[in-house]
């Protein structure tokens, strides 16, 4: 397959330079069997096997990423941060399936490379990771990214946690 993209134009060729998605579709997720698109306010999980598409049901927004952000040789590039139609965060996979329920006021990733994530709820930040588990309590009032870590507030009171990729090589702060 070939993506092309020129524009807000994007297509999705076949072997033989065929757009397989058709026109007026927006690509928001690479996988190596499904594409998740966009059309008309809608969302779908399209297979490259078949051609099928399954809407993503009660969905209302895909927050749109970079092509870099599927790098496929990065285990947590893959995951979409999505609004449903209660207006809660969560985030799908890569076969429209929910690995981080909506019940987020807002989610917010890091770059292509780091498996944790700042989650808010009820005004107040926790962090957690692409695979729902909590690494801290939703209680801080704001939390700062400092390349190899976040930096949390509450009530004078400062937390880290640092990003999986430098746990082994922390940095004095």
């Amino acid at each position: 397959f070939i993506y092309l993209k020129k524009g807000t134009e994007e297509q999705f060729l076949d072997k033989d330079l065929k757009n397989i998605v058709g026109e007026g579709v927006q690509i928001l997720g690479f996988y190596p069997e499904n594409l998740i698109i966009g059309k008309q306010d809608r969302y779908y999980r399209f297979s490259v096997k078949d051609g099928s598409t399954a809407e993503l049901k009660n969905i209302s927004e895909i927050r749109n990423e970079d092509v870099e952000y599927f790098n496929p040789l990065n285990q947590y590039s893959k995951p979409l941060v999505c609004k449903n139609t209660n207006n809660l965060y969560g985030i799908l996979d890569g076969k429209g399936t929910e690995i981080v329920p909506f019940i987020y006021e807002d989610i917010i990733t890091f770059g292509n490379a780091e498996n944790e994530i700042v989650v808010k709820k009820e005004g107040k930040f926790g962090v957690s990771n692409f695979q729902n588990e909590p690494l801290k309590e939703i209680i801080y009032d704001k939390y700062f990214w400092q390349k190899e870590v976040l930096k949390l507030d509450r009530s004078k009171k400062t937390d880290f946690i640092y990003f999986t990729r430098f746990k082994n090589n922390p940095v004095q702060l």
